[in-house]
This record gives C-alpha cells, structure tokens and sequence, in this order.
C-alpha cells in the first residue's frame, strides 16, 4: 500500500500509486479484472483472458480510456505488522540499503540534507500482540527542518548540529499493528514532489549524486529524499515495466518555488533511466516516454481505439500523448 491516506482507487491504480517492498508490486498488479466505461458509452469487462489487450492497457491507463466503475482486486486476509523505525549515518543505511530490501517484507529510507543522517524504516509480518513505543510525529519533524533550514541555512556545519542533535533524542521506535494501520500517514505539510522509478541497481549511485547536487546548490532545501523498493510487472504504461526498481523522490515546501531544485535533479534521474511517478511533477513529454516504455505505441493504439476522438483527454494528457489540440 501506498505511505498516504488521501488517494481513490480508481486514481491510485491509474498512476500505478506504488508503497515499498522488493518483492510486491504497484497496486496495479493486484488488479484481476476491471469494469470500465468507454467514450461511446458501452461498458466493457476486461480481465487477463477477455478482452486482454484493453486489461493490459487499462491496468495504468492514467484516466485517459475511460471511467473506471469496478476494480477486481487480488487480496489477502488481514495480517499484523510490526514497524521498526530508527535513525543512523548515511554511509550506514547506503552500505545496507539492498541487503534490507531483500530480508524485509517493506523497507524505505529518507535522507535528512545536511546532516549525514537517514531515517530508516521497516515493516515486517508479525504474531505479537498490538503494541507500540512512544512516536514521533513526522509533520512535526519536517518543519523543525524547516526551522533550522530558516535560522542555520548560511552554514552547512551549524546547520548540522541541532539536526544531529534532534535525530540522538529519537529512540528506535516499534510498532506492531494491524496493517492498514502501520502503512498510511497523514501529511500535513504541505510539498510539492518529483518522483522518479530507477532500475534497482542503479539507484543508489543516482542517490549520491542528488545529495551532492542539492547540497552544493540547494541550501534552501530542507524536506528529506524519500527512497523505496518495488518489485518489476509486465504491465504496458507501469514505470516498472520489465524491471525491478528503486524509487527516488525529492519534495520542496508548497509556498517555496520548486523549479530550480527539480530541474538540477531530474537529468540525474533521467540519466540512470528514470521513468517519473505518473502522478507528480516532471518535465517529459510524448517522445521522452516513447523512449521509456516498450510497448507505448501498443498502448497509444488501444486509446486511439477507445476513444478516437479524445474525449477523454485534458491539456497535460495531450502534451503526454502527442495528440494535437
């Protein structure tokens, strides 16, 4: 599952909404079958072995063939987690980070600019009763950053010292609970985020060059780097699509100008082939994503089939498709 609570299902499948564990896939690749109505007005049924072409098309289909009306999700019954989550140097969480994707059921990471500290976590199935260790609050953290970043922000060195401090007085934090409720977070700190989909193994060297990027040129930035794991599909317009993948998201706060810190990272991200979340910012258009996905001409002839004339297509989704005005 997802890290949020706000999304609809038909939005998160149609973005391939993803949450973080090497071995599961984006939410898409739970979807058995779908019910979804068409420009003409006729509603379809589509699964893997009746009208497949469309399934595998529809499965992220980003609104874009039609209006989603029932979802056949692959589910499983209700299962305990227990959440780990601490706080440690950043050559540490690096040096582990594959190791932990491969022994955990989830494990995510967040890089603190400038402060040489991540805040590391882990989900993992558990028998035990529901307990759980004080927690932190994480909105209120992001703008303690904001509040060194306002005061220290001049010096890199000063800046580090209350972060450092702030991170000691967090002791590791267990919960073990029910698992709709260890996923979902409230965000209330409000971003902007740019999120790209790496192949696994390239991820972390795009990771270092990020950190320095940003923290050479970007001392204005405080929200952490965000880093996830999820497992490869086949499915046409998932950023998955034919490999398993290290996720990467940057964030600015949403009354601070973004532009300038996104277009410094996003040729790193586009370098080590990086396909952007289909639900956050990027700069890329039709012939990028040509590039990108193997079978995007497979996909365009399906919508160009199901709604020739663009009903349901806005500006951005042109820009996207390279359907003329």
């Amino acid at each position: 599952m997802p890290d949020i609570d706000e999304q609809v299902l038909a939005g998160a499948l149609s973005t391939c909404t993803h949450g973080t564990g090497a071995g599961i896939g984006a939410l898409p690749t739970f979807v058995v079958g779908m019910d979804i109505v068409l420009a003409s007005g006729e509603e379809v049924r589509c699964n893997a072995r009746h009208n497949s072409e469309l399934f595998r098309a529809v499965q992220v289909s980003l609104g874009a063939l039609g209006v989603i009306t029932s979802v056949t999700l692959q589910n499983t019954e209700p299962y305990r987690l227990r959440r780990e989550s601490w706080i440690e140097d950043w050559d540490t969480t690096l040096d582990e980070a594959q190791l932990r994707a491969d022994k955990h059921r989830n494990f995510e990471f967040y890089y603190v600019p400038f402060s040489d500290r991540c805040f590391v976590h882990t989900h993992d199935f558990s028998d035990e009763q529901s307990h759980a260790t004080p927690m932190h609050d994480q909105n209120e953290a992001v703008l303690d950053l904001k509040t060194v970043r306002d005061y220290l922000g001049w010096s890199d060195t000063l800046r580090s010292i209350p972060i450092k401090a702030l991170g000691a007085l967090i002791d590791r934090e267990v919960q073990v609970e029910a698992s709709w409720l260890s996923y979902a977070s409230e965000r209330n700190v409000r971003f902007n985020e740019m999120e790209y989909h790496l192949p696994r193994e390239s991820g972390l060297d795009a990771l270092r060059e990020i950190r320095q990027v940003l923290e050479s040129g970007h001392r204005e930035v405080f929200f952490p780097i965000e880093v996830r794991f999820i497992k490869g599909d086949d499915i046409w317009l998932s950023p998955f699509q034919g490999r398993d993948s290290m996720s990467i998201a940057v964030h600015r706060y949403y009354a601070e100008d973004y532009q300038a810190y996104f277009d410094s990272i996003e040729p790193i991200l586009r370098k080590y082939g990086g396909r952007p979340h289909w639900g956050k910012l990027n700069s890329l258009a039709a012939k990028d994503f040509a590039q990108l996905y193997p079978h995007w001409n497979e996909w365009l002839a399906v919508r160009q089939d199901v709604d020739p004339g663009g009903k349901f297509l806005n500006p951005y989704l042109r820009k996207v498709f390279g359907v003329p005005a």
